[in-house]
């Protein structure tokens, strides 16, 4: 038979207000005791388990230290999104050693046949140990389910640095799905704070159990790619099968990303069937916003807008309109706009619509010296403001 602890701490359920999903996902959890006490017999034998669910089995004495610190790691798991964790306990006998005779194992169930299922605990017993060795080994090196992949909010509370995944599609072989998988276990040695995945092929009726996140990830690129995914939430994109099989390609990729020289890949739309609106503004997008408002050689005047045309967007856009004819001759301004809602890019865009001078000076510096217009909705004064903050280009910062 088995006795419940009945508490699971409810810390984390107070991250999850704004996002229905998720708290019914936090209910469902909690509908099975995170903790099953049981009493069946001296020998350890792990329970049987789902696809992606741990167990963790604890031979201790019952009242113990150790026995109430298990209670507090049991607590701290139920309350990570990432991990689908239950401990089980079990008595030690009276003429036991405490210490000596206690014994702690995790039960990984379902894993690739390369990796060990069952794993043994050897380290000092202490709240923060137990649970980061329960975390550094819930997932596989390479997993092979989209459900095991994490996303940026798990590898925020789990304190993992990034997320590598290959949506490879329907139509990649299972030789050349393989052929990805053994050359990122390859790399998962070398990048210890990493998850690796390269998931089956995912049905529809699959994709529709799936979490928004997740669903998300899978339409972020068009397979074959890889995505990989920082604790910051900054992405970052290979594209095509033949890259992703290529160990220097792949080595470089994720040397790049790991140094901070590689620039994130961002929401976009597809390329516009023209380049410039009839204003003679460019059109940018997620994906050409780089190419353009940090390029040193321009002064780059951005207005994004909100895909909506409320009567502020509208008044904003028609006073740009009219900036972007005066400039359309100007030799060292360049007008250009963006759609906020469809795109994302190095700007923060929490408020739209707005306007932004991205000054003709270095790359690395275009951020930092960037203006934005804080005035009304005006064209008189909008074009004073591009031609008081743009500066004509220096040769030392190109």
């Amino acid at each position: 038979g088995f006795r419940v602890h009945p508490k699971v701490s409810s810390a984390g359920f107070q991250r999850l207000f704004g996002n229905a999903q998720r708290v019914v996902d936090w209910i469902r959890k909690r509908e099975e005791a995170a903790t099953k006490v049981s009493v069946l017999g001296r020998s350890i034998k792990g329970p049987g388990g789902k696809k992606g669910e741990l167990a963790l089995m604890g031979r201790v004495k019952q009242n113990s230290v150790r026995h109430k610190m298990l209670l507090k790691v049991s607590e701290e798991l139920a309350n990570l999104d990432a991990l689908n964790c239950r401990l089980h306990l079990q008595w030690l006998d009276k003429g036991d050693d405490p210490k000596k005779d206690t014994m702690l194992s995790l039960h990984r169930f379902f894993f690739p046949s390369q990796e060990e299922e069952e794993l043994n605990y050897s380290g000092a017993w202490s709240l923060d140990r137990i649970v980061a060795w329960v975390i550094k080994n819930a997932q596989p090196m390479v997993a092979d389910d989209i459900d095991q992949v994490y996303v940026a909010r798990q590898l925020e509370e789990t304190g993992l640095e990034a997320s590598v995944v290959a949506i490879l599609g329907e139509e990649v072989q299972s030789d050349d799905r393989q052929q990805v998988a053994d050359l990122f276990r390859t790399f998962a040695g070398s990048y210890p704070r990493w998850r690796f995945a390269v998931p089956s092929h995912v049905s529809e009726d699959k994709e529709e159990q799936l979490s928004d996140d997740h669903k998300a990830l899978l339409h972020m690129v068009q397979p074959p790619s890889v995505v990989l995914t920082q604790r910051n939430r900054q992405l970052f994109t290979l594209d095509g099968l033949q890259p992703l099989q290529d160990k220097e390609r792949v080595s470089d990729f994720f040397k790049q990303v790991k140094q901070g020289v590689l620039r994130p890949t961002y929401k976009s739309q597809p390329l516009p069937n023209r380049d410039r609106d009839d204003d003679g503004c460019l059109v940018l997008t997620g994906r050409t916003f780089a190419d353009h408002a940090l390029d040193p050689r321009k002064n780059v005047l951005v207005l994004f807008t909100p895909a909506l045309e409320a009567p502020k967007s509208k008044a904003f856009s028609t006073a740009f309109s009219t900036v972007a004819r005066s400039l359309k001759s100007h030799e060292s301004i360049v007008c250009a706009t963006m759609d906020g809602m469809q795109n994302e890019c190095e700007e923060e865009m929490d408020e739209i619509p707005k306007v932004v001078l991205y000054p003709a000076v270095a790359a690395k510096k275009k951020m930092s010296k960037r203006q934005v217009y804080r005035g009304r909705p005006d064209a008189e004064a909008m074009l004073d403001f591009a031609l008081e903050t743009s500066k004509a280009p220096q040769r030392d910062d190109l």
